[in-house]
């Protein structure tokens, strides 16, 4: 009887993300699951299992964090919302690295570590530095506390999230970005008010 095979770490995936991205199609995020679903034979149930906090799918969960980094190393881009593409790079990694490509691969290319430090090139702070620097002089996760670990990841996810946030921004109208900061202007003005308010 063969053995169950466990859903892959996400950089495990990150490699056969590519190779479904190789022929050259633009693959929605969907299109993408099912083709590294195929590739490790995954079950149904092994599909539907869920991360320890029941908010997402583990597998689902991988796909996209290995997305999300391939796209800040320009390994892949997004012409469209949840549509993905290779690039140039990406093609280059992949003859380069024919075994496996992971975060130490990707560590070689200066916009994903800007991006795991959350220093852009430009010079804009995005959000506060993250711990876990994907560097030579990281400490292993290893090496860290429990306590060290989740502030690593959360603050990891918090950087993934502002830059989702900049890029959705971006790829919309300058009048959706004016209305966004006229919002951003009324409720801060409004929050003073209450907390003027209060101190009284």
């Amino acid at each position: 009887m063969l053995a169950a095979v466990a859903v892959p770490d996400f950089q495990t995936v990150m490699r056969p993300v590519l190779v479904a991205l190789a022929e050259g199609n633009d693959l929605s995020s969907s299109a993408i699951r099912s083709a590294v679903a195929q590739h490790f034979s995954l079950s149904q149930a092994e599909l539907d299992e869920k991360i320890p906090s029941g908010r997402a799918k583990t597998f689902a969960n991988r796909i996209g964090w290995a997305l999300t980094y391939m796209y800040r190393a320009l390994l892949i881009e997004r012409p469209k919302r949840s549509t993905y593409r290779i690039t140039h790079r990406g093609r280059a990694v992949l003859e380069q690295h024919p075994k496996r490509v992971d975060l130490k691969v990707l560590s070689q290319f200066e916009e994903f570590v800007a991006f795991k430090t959350s220093k852009p090139l430009d010079g804009t702070v995005i959000a506060p530095a993250a711990p876990t620097v994907v560097a030579a002089t990281a400490p292993a996760a290893s090496e860290q506390t429990p306590e060290e670990q989740i502030d690593a990841a959360h603050e990891e996810m918090r950087t993934a999230l502002a830059a989702e946030v900049i890029d959705r921004v971006r790829e919309r109208s300058p009048d959706l970005f004016e209305q966004l900061v006229l919002d951003v202007r009324v409720a801060w003005g409004t929050a003073a008010r209450w907390r003027t308010r209060g101190s009284i």
